[in-house]
């Protein structure tokens, strides 16, 4: 090709360059940032989003990036001790020294909570029939009884009021344990065999009276009595449960459960149920419908993005590096031959 149409591809290379770079440091930015959003989203007005996705698609992107790729040791290992730190940060937050539970969480909220766990009267009642019909509980209750029932009968007197055993017990302990050598082998062994019998009706009782008891208003009662102790205390207070073996052992378990999890079949088969239901859902919904629907708002979009750009032009120019990306993206063009046919015409 003739110098002069390389030379004239190189000026209008150099001239475009400044042009661009210009316009990303001047003044106007802002205004030139708030009609390409309004250019987006007039555009993506027009798109539904079955139009640019599926199912296949996003089955495969989810495949690939959480089940397919699995990371090395070093990524993993970065992964962990950043989600340590980012645990040891939130928890020992200063902030938490000075600030007080109701100053984050107002009684109303409070109040919302505990109102939906009343209404999960069904899952409430579940939750203590598998705690208290657990072999944990049944062995509580049956020591519990045990000591109680023993107790009673050789510490509290019972054999006295017996006919004929007060003359015994008036005697030595010796005098006793020569003339009823087995007393405490039998009442244990009785106290046992009446426990054995019954514990299947103490536990029914003790379900029972705890449903019963746990009464809305009882609920409410207890609610409120723990937020009379708690909207006082500092976060700080709960911070103090924990220790930075804690913190790394928390990104650990996550960290494993993750990994673990996300190669089950029934990951991948949430994954496409999570799929159907949104796709048919939401999509003949254009874009720019399901972005103000998600609460996107035009203004603060372009201001977000002004902000982010104002830095990162700042940024790239003091270290001399705007100019050179700009002319990365336009160089291809002013150095093709299309190019190079348009500017050797006649």
């Amino acid at each position: 090709m003739p110098k002069s149409v390389e030379a004239l591809a190189q000026q209008l290379l150099q001239a475009q360059t400044q042009f661009v770079v210009a316009q990303l440091k001047s003044d106007a930015r802002s205004e030139l940032v708030a009609a390409e959003v309004g250019h987006w989203l007039d555009g993506l007005a027009t798109v539904r989003l079955n139009e640019i996705v599926d199912k296949p698609m996003l089955l495969t992107a989810v495949r690939v990036c959480c089940v397919e790729y699995r990371q090395s040791k070093e990524i993993l290992a970065f992964r962990q001790t950043a989600l340590k730190q980012l645990l040891e940060t939130v928890c020992s937050a200063e902030c938490h020294r000075d600030t007080c539970v109701g100053e984050v969480l107002s009684k109303k909220e409070y109040d919302l909570c505990i109102e939906k766990m009343i209404d999960l009267k069904r899952l409430r009642e579940d939750l203590i029939e598998q705690v208290l019909q657990s072999e944990i509980y049944r062995n509580l209750v049956s020591d519990v009884l045990y000591t109680g029932i023993k107790g009673f009968i050789l510490e509290e007197n019972l054999i006295a009021k017996l006919p004929g055993i007060s003359t015994l017990l008036r005697m030595s302990k010796w005098g006793v344990s020569r003339t009823l050598p087995n007393l405490e082998p039998f009442v244990e062994s009785a106290a046992k065999a009446f426990i054995a019998a019954n514990i299947p009706a103490t536990v029914a009782l003790s379900q029972r009276t705890l449903e019963a008891s746990l009464t809305a208003g009882n609920i409410r009662a207890l609610a409120d009595s723990i937020w009379e102790q708690l909207h006082t205390k500092k976060l700080a207070a709960g911070a103090s449960y924990f220790n930075a073996e804690d913190f790394s052992d928390t990104a650990s378990i996550v960290q494993n459960l993750w990994e673990s999890y996300s190669v089950t079949p029934h990951f991948m088969r949430l994954v496409e149920e999570l799929l159907d239901q949104c796709l048919e859902t939401y999509g003949e919904q254009t874009i720019a419908a399901l972005f103000f629907e998600l609460g996107g708002n035009k203004t603060l979009l372009a201001d977000q993005i002004e902000r982010f750009l104002q830095v990162w032009v700042q940024s790239l120019d003091k270290k001399g590096q705007l100019e050179t990306l700009v002319k990365r993206q336009l160089k291809p063009f002013y150095e093709s031959e299309a190019c190079h046919a348009i500017l050797g015409q006649d």
